[in-house]
């Protein structure tokens, strides 16, 4: 009982704290004769995703604004900087509020007030819900829902950041700004490995599915590339730091190595990588900050989804009752979500085969892997909508796994 009134009075507070926020974005546009973009939902992978598809249908034309719900605990600030003023942030909340309590109910009517001073007392020319736009536009049923096995809708989404590649841009002086604030030596080759946490205590299977594997499961493989010359920055959902990394000394980078805050930390480690690893979750968005950066995606869920234009190496199936071949692991039922599919992390050993053969493979400008042809895939497949190919080593790993029933 006293659990509940607390939370509704967070969420009042909460209400009162984006009621200001509201009024200062209102004050921003109302001058402005452009076309707004509401995004009342979405974690920190649309926040990217979304600004770079707007860039895409406007290409040189500033005339937009994606205004964005902000949650401190879903969202890095420094997101809006990169895309200058085509984007706002509407505050949800704010971090001191305990446990940054944002209520569903409460986050929907903010943005219908937005939109009724905006319609009713500005110059705005078109007020739209991101989403909703985007899907009378590609004639889709919903924008692409991990919780509603709806990732084949992606490849809409794809297809049209394909024909729009060149006009995605973004400021890079963001980054120089925060990499002058680092007193560390990087090597020559540098590799961002992002981690992801956030679903170890939710009751949500596919925050679950989308969390990495423990660090401690990486370590075969950055042990062997730093002796080939790899620096690898640790980023994303941060951890303790383990004793065996601190041999490494400048050759593994934490957050707590640098001076900066974590929001900084997180845009430094996008931006300035090489490459990068990680699983399907938000992290893969910075790929299109640099769609020439090669992304590895470690133990992927869903199966058959192809992240754009990366390298994939799915969980390993142990069921296959429902996956008797390896072509069948990029059938559409391979999107599922619940029930789960019986699969596990790639082991020890196993990351550090996928893992060594992806950063071999950058060395030399190489983004070699498995195509929709090579798996004897249909053309309109996932992978091959997504621009992306699967990884030679994983394949090998699933293949002796089917082989060994």
């Amino acid at each position: 009982m006293l659990k509940n009134i607390l939370k509704i009075v967070l969420y009042n507070i909460s209400f009162l704290f984006s009621l200001l926020s509201c009024l200062k974005v209102f004050l921003k546009l109302r001058k402005k004769n452009i076309d707004v973009f509401f995004s009342p939902e979405g974690g920190f992978g649309p926040t990217i995703s979304k600004a770079v598809i707007l860039r895409c249908k406007y290409k040189h034309d500033n005339n937009f604004v994606l205004v964005f719900g902000y949650s401190p605990v879903r969202h890095n600030r420094l997101i809006s900087d990169l895309f200058d003023q085509n984007f706002l942030w509407l505050s949800l909340t704010n971090k001191f509020v305990p446990y940054n309590l944002v209520s569903e109910k409460y986050k929907y009517l903010i943005f219908k007030i937005l939109k009724y001073l905006l319609k009713n007392f500005s110059n705005v020319k078109n007020i739209e819900y991101f989403n909703e736009y985007f899907c009378n536009l590609w004639n889709i049923e919903n924008f692409p829902q991990e919780k509603k096995n709806k990732f084949g809708s992606y490849r809409k989404v794809h297809e049209f950041i394909n024909n729009n590649e060149k006009y995605i841009d973004y400021n890079k002086n963001v980054f120089q700004k925060i990499k002058e604030k680092i007193n560390l030596d990087f090597n020559e080759k540098k590799c961002s490995i992002f981690l992801r946490s956030k679903g170890e205590n939710s009751n949500d299977i596919s925050a679950k599915l989308r969390d990495t594997d423990i660090f401690d499961n990486y370590r075969l493989a950055v042990e062997s590339n730093i002796k080939r010359g790899w620096q690898f920055f640790i980023s994303g959902d941060q951890i303790k730091k383990p004793e065996w990394v601190k041999k490494f000394s400048s050759s593994i980078i934490f957050y707590e190595d640098t001076s900066l805050t974590k929001d900084e930390y997180n845009v430094f480690t996008g931006l300035y990588s090489d490459c990068f690893i990680s699983s399907g979750s938000g992290p893969v968005s910075w790929k299109f900050t640099n769609l020439n950066k090669p992304f590895l995606v470690v133990d992927g869920y869903p199966f058959a989804f192809g992240w754009y234009k990366s390298i994939v190496a799915y969980k390993i199936i142990n069921d296959q009752h429902k996956f008797a071949s390896i072509e069948e692991i990029f059938d559409e039922k391979g999107l599922e979500i619940e029930p789960q599919v019986n699969s596990s992390y790639l082991n020890l050993n196993e990351k550090n085969l996928v893992i060594s053969e992806f950063l071999n493979n950058t060395e030399k400008k190489n983004n070699d892997g498995l195509s929709w042809k090579d798996l004897n895939l249909k053309e309109d497949c996932l992978l091959n909508t997504g621009h992306a190919k699967a990884s030679k080593e994983w394949h090998k790993i699933q293949k002796l796994k089917f082989n060994s029933k």
